[in-house]
This record gives structure tokens, sequence and C-alpha cells, in this order.
């Protein structure tokens, strides 16, 4: 998919350049090309399409993506009161989830017909259908392929990543902003990229980028896309602490804490990418770096989640710098899960102007 994802990010430039009071609000800037670059990687492009930003489908995933106020509220009741969650017939997800269920529907019947391939989520999905049947190795649970799991699975693809990329990638550019010797790092890795590859980044040249790599590593450590996360203990067990754990239990990981424990990070407040170095990542203790969770249930979009800020940002930052406002946040926008600060602010400047410091 990473040719959709190159598109994407081009055209992610062109729509700021087209639309310059979106520099005003960078971060519903960035929520427009998280919504369209996954709509795209999912739906495939439509020929017609000028600008994939400009998609009507990115309005539909801006809806699915964009009511959390009411998807806290609903999941707070589920957990807190279950009973009286089930006596309202309450549905935390809406109206939307049918919309993305319909469109995969739709799209998965004309495909068949047309035998096209497009290398997106609906390749992914034809592959599926033909195995009829889908198993997972660890717990021999087997699942029957239907349309309907299919558009569930592309719509968890919408309401897990819009929202969470848009955010890891707001919050890099926030630290990046204030950090202007690491700024000028990564502008001088980008710009090297830029000189070499005649205006198209390949995938190989996304991997090449090594010092945004580790930036971006250490965005996601200081704000987790997720600030905690729950499993339930599948056996009764002890931790190394000695501390029992029935099966059955419902176990809180604090990610936000554990990331920002100087016992792991010293100085965790410091936005420091050297932390994630070939020769110091190597050092950092199992389990305490787990912005996309951690073993058979980590986040299946992690790899594809890193290749889309990568993308989206070099092609933002090849065009654009950064000026910044001293961020030092005393607390984040209420929520169950998501660290997030839309209202934060840092400005946009395109690069051939002087930034004032």
């Amino acid at each position: 998919m990473y040719n959709i994802l190159e598109r994407s990010s081009s055209d992610f430039v062109k729509y700021i350049e087209k639309n310059p009071h979106m520099k005003d609000n960078p971060y519903k800037a960035l929520h427009k090309f998280t919504s369209a670059s996954i709509s795209a990687s999912v739906f495939g492009i439509n020929p017609n399409t000028k600008n994939l930003i400009d998609s009507p489908l990115v309005d539909i995933i801006w809806n699915v993506a964009d009511s959390f106020a009411s998807f806290n509220f609903k999941l707070a009741l589920a957990n807190i009161f279950p009973k009286l969650h089930n006596f309202l017939n309450l549905k935390v997800f809406g109206a939307q989830k049918d919309v993305v269920v319909d469109a995969i529907k739709n799209i998965l019947k004309y495909r068949r017909n047309t035998k096209e391939r497009c290398h997106d989520f609906i390749d992914a999905c034809m592959e599926m259908e033909n195995e009829g049947v889908i198993k997972d190795n660890v717990t021999q649970y087997k699942l029957k392929v239907t349309p309907e799991f299919l558009g569930a699975q592309a719509y968890s693809l919408f309401f897990a990543g819009v929202d969470t990329v848009a955010n890891s990638m707001h919050f890099t550019l926030l630290e990046l902003s204030n950090n202007s010797e690491i700024l000028k790092k990564v502008h001088d890795e980008i710009d090297n990229v830029f000189d070499n590859c005649e205006g198209s980044i390949s995938l190989k040249d996304i991997m090449n980028l090594k010092y945004l790599d580790m930036v971006i590593s250490e965005s996601l450590r200081k704000y987790p896309p997720i600030g905690l996360m729950q499993r339930i203990c599948a056996n009764e067990t002890f931790l190394s602490s000695n501390v029992k754990v029935d099966k059955g239990c419902v176990v809180i990981v604090p990610i936000y804490g554990i990331h920002r424990d100087p016992r792991h990070f010293p100085n965790p407040d410091k936005f420091d990418p050297e932390r994630f170095s070939p020769q110091n990542r190597m050092n950092i203790s199992k389990f305490c770096y787990i912005p996309f969770g951690e073993g058979n249930r980590m986040c299946l979009g992690a790899r594809f989640a890193m290749i889309q800020m990568k993308s989206g940002l070099a092609w933002l930052l090849k065009h654009y710098t950064l000026r910044g406002y001293n961020y030092m946040p005393n607390c984040f926008e209420p929520s169950l899960f998501v660290i997030r600060d839309p209202k934060a602010r840092y400005d946009l400047i395109v690069r051939n102007e002087t930034v004032i410091s």
C-alpha cells in the first residue's frame, strides 16, 4: 500500500498550499491527511480524484473518527455500568459503521466482477475471502470470513487509526517546533533524501530516514497514542513481585506512566530522540516501551502507522518549517484512553520564509 501513502503525502502538501487557512489549524490538517490516507488505503484510489485530501470519502471518515465525546461516554458507561448500558440499548459505534460496512460490501462485489487489483485493503479482503475460514494459531479459534466481518475490520482501521496517528504526528511537530537543533537534523535528513530521489520517495527512502524514525519513536514514548490499555488475564499467574493475578481478572496497563517512569527513561520529560539510536534502543527493557502494545494483541497497524507518519512528515517538512510556542502541557483533553491535545499550537512556515525564534 506504500504508493497510496506516498500519493496521500504529496497531495497533503498540495492541499495545504491551496488552503492556506489550514496552516492556522495544523491538527485539523493532519486529521484530514490521516483520514484520506487510510480511506485510500482501504478503498483504493479513484482515478478521477485530483487530490486525495479532497475526496468525498474523507468527510465520511471524518465523521467516523470525530465523535469522541459520545464515544467516551458510551464506552465509560459500558465498562462501569454495563447493565444500564444494555438497558438503554446504546451502541458504542454509531451509524457511520454501517456506511463503512456497506461501502466495503459494494466494492468487494465490484472487484470480484472486474478482477481489478489495486494493492489496497480490499485486495487483502479478497484473499481472505478465498480462504473461507481463518484461524488463530495460538488459540485455534476459527472464524468464517463474511463481507460483514471484513467491513468491521475496515471500520476498526478507521476508528483506531485516524485520530491516533493524527495525534502522534501532531505531538511530533509540537516537539520539533520547540527543539530547533533536532528540527534542523530532521530537515537535513529529509532534504538529503529528496535531493536524491527526483521528487518521488520510495519505501526504501522512507526506511532510510533513521533520525526521523528516532524522533517519532521518542514522541510515541512521551505521548503514547493510547494512555492505557486493558487486558484480561487468560490464566492464573504470579507477577515478578509475587502478586497473584486470577484468571479472568482485568489488568490495566498504564502505558503513559511506564513511558514517563524515570527508572526506565531518565529525565522523562525531556524530548531526546537519542534514546532510540540503534545502540541505545537495545538497552530499553522489554515491555517498558509499548506505544502499540505487545504480544499477540499488539496493534496490527503498527508498521503501517509508522510508514504513514514518516511519509506524511517527510513531505510536510520538506516544504515547511515550524515556529513553536514553548509547549509544556499541564493536562490533556479528557479521554478514557487517547492522549490528545488538538488545541496546542505551532506555526507552519514555508521554508523559504524567515523563521523568528
